[in-house]
């Protein structure tokens, strides 16, 4: 889980500074031009879309975040309720004894 985390992130972050780098590229040559073409709309969408993938992509990489964080949060509780059965039961023997 952690390993698939750890690939998130590391996609997430490299896609943001790719995006980053191309989307100033992309309206820099766009915004000063006053007549638009086919071209430029196709630009925009394409900028727009890329854009939502990444979106996308960093829910992914923090959905998957929060999801470990809980696992291993239920896995601490399910061994402190473990350890403290094994305490009452080891108590119950001394009494025994």
């Amino acid at each position: 889980m952690l390993r698939s985390e750890l690939g998130l992130r590391n996609q997430f972050y490299v896609c943001l500074a790719a995006s980053i780098i191309c989307q100033s590229g992309i309206w820099y040559v766009l915004l000063p031009e006053t007549e638009w073409g086919t071209s430029s709309y196709v630009l925009i969408a394409i900028s727009l879309l890329a854009l939502l993938c990444l979106i996308g992509l960093g829910y992914c990489y923090y959905s998957a975040r929060g999801t470990r964080r809980n696992f291993e949060k239920m896995r601490r509780e399910q061994q402190a309720e473990m350890n403290a059965m094994i305490d009452e039961i080891q108590k119950v023997r001394r009494r025994l004894s």
